[in-house]
């Protein structure tokens, strides 16, 4: 009997950890298909340029692209969603 309790507390045990950690098993077992790529390979619009030893930021071109395109449209296409 006390055999028979002690299995049923190990299956109980290898459940309640499978189902905690299911996601972290999942991600060992199965390898994703999805590359990683960095923003800034995609495109030169993403480029970024170092403003100090901690700080990056857009260059000044695309910032001056994306407000050129916000003037292009008239504002009352703008506000109408």
């Amino acid at each position: 009997m006390s055999k028979l309790i002690i299995l049923i507390l190990i299956l109980t045990n290898l459940i309640l950890i499978y189902l905690l950690n299911k996601k972290k098993i999942k991600k060992k077992i199965f390898k994703s298909k999805l590359t990683q790529a960095s923003v800034q390979d995609l495109h030169e619009v993403f480029q970024t340029v170092k403003i100090s030893s901690n700080l990056k930021g857009p260059k000044k071109e695309s910032i001056i692209k994306s407000f050129l395109e916000k003037l292009r449209y008239p504002k009352k296409l703008l506000l109408v969603f």
